[in-house]
């Protein structure tokens, strides 16, 4: 009950800004709607048992800003999530593990074997610009790498790519200040403050014959990382790679993609894990279920074509494939856009793999997706 008084006092607090200072300053309101309709073959990795469930999620966002003028901004971005489910269902977003976050702003308002309604901040932060430093100070985004599927640089809140419902990266409570040196050049300093220990962070981007190049170096937890990044052009092809030190293991991707036509578009990525296993018999899900780790494997690859029938509409296909153990996930997605700011989309799942691999442990699913921007 005491999340839900901060979060109205929040929202509160930017109402009566808003109708104090819209003379004097500019205030943005959007956000979106998302649903998604769902039928799943349900499986448990503990024993060899299957059955359909039906899930209907509903997430609203909700993104206010207010510019003071040229150099202070406070935007806040708040989201309402409600899930039904006809089952129990194995494996749903946990919003108990959230490390980068030192402060609780999430309230569950409902959760039973049917039905599980939450809302948080999941977003808050005042933004300085002042004329070489950019200083960020509360629950924000950053998003760093450069790869399109695995972000292995990304050191805060990074998502599983088959995680079909998460749609945002979660906000950490940090305190981010960069500095530019020139166009392209600038030094970003991060301190993210959490319940176990304060991470550290510190990454030098340039650009160099056009590539963008980074480096980067910082403490997570009791973890000394060093990484670095890369993206480019190479003939006509975009090419990138991320790669990341710690805990005397090493992750890397290695990316490609090229727009053949205006039409179509394809995208080769492969990622090394490092913290993973080699063999399934050493794979930990329980890790999985809690949101501690997001893969169990060493080394992936994945492949993306997409397609655009007319303007209005598109077929996507990705495939992505353990190598370690052989299984595999298989993605369709057949979008159309019904108006300017709304879209819908049928997406089909298929999951395969012999017993206990990674990706047999997913369900495969039949997705309705409908979105609404505002």
């Amino acid at each position: 009950m005491f999340a839900i008084r901060r979060i109205k006092i929040i929202l509160l607090s930017i109402f009566i800004i808003y109708n104090v200072t819209i003379s004097q300053n500019q205030f943005y309101f959007d956000g979106y709607l998302l649903n998604l309709s769902l039928v799943q073959l349900r499986k448990n990795p503990f024993t060899i048992h299957s059955n359909n469930i039906f899930q209907n999620l509903e997430r609203i966002r909700l993104r206010p800003s207010l510019n003071f003028d040229d150099r202070f901004n406070f935007t806040v971005e708040y989201e309402a999530f409600i899930h039904y489910k006809n089952k129990i269902e194995t494996y749903s977003e946990n919003y108990k593990i959230i490390t980068g976050q030192i402060v609780n702003l999430h309230s569950e308002m409902l959760n039973n074997r049917l039905w599980h309604i939450i809302h948080f901040i999941d977003r808050m932060y005042l933004k300085i610009n002042f004329d070489k430093i950019n200083l960020t100070l509360g629950r924000q985004r950053i998003a760093w790498g450069t790869g399109r599927i695995w972000n292995p640089t990304d050191l805060f809140n990074p998502i599983n790519p088959t995680n079909f419902a998460k749609i945002e990266k979660d906000g950490v409570d940090a305190a981010f200040v960069k500095y530019n040196f020139a166009n392209l050049t600038d030094l970003s300093i991060v301190i993210n403050p959490t319940k176990i220990k304060t991470n550290f962070s510190i990454r030098l981007r340039t650009n160099f014959s056009e590539f963008d190049l980074s480096v980067l170096g910082g403490k997570f937890t009791n973890d000394y990382v060093l990484g670095a990044d890369f993206a480019g052009n190479l003939l006509n092809a975009g090419v990138r790679g991320e790669m990341l030190y710690s805990q005397n293991n090493i992750k890397y991707i290695l990316g490609i993609d090229h727009q053949f036509t205006p039409k179509i578009y394809s995208l080769i990525e492969y990622h090394f894990n490092g913290a993973g296993k080699s063999k399934k018999a050493f794979y930990d899900f329980n890790s999985l279920l809690n949101n501690y780790s997001i893969y169990l494997a060493k080394k992936y690859f994945i492949f993306q074509l997409s397609y655009i029938v007319h303007p209005l509409s598109s077929i996507s296909i990705l495939i992505k494939r353990n190598l370690n153990d052989n299984s595999s996930f298989y993605s369709l997605d057949l979008s159309y856009s019904i108006l300017d700011n709304l879209n819908v989309s049928w997406i089909t799942n298929i999951f395969s793999g012999s017993c206990y691999t990674e990706y047999w442990y997913y369900p495969s699913s039949t997705i309705i997706r409908s979105e609404y921007y505002f």
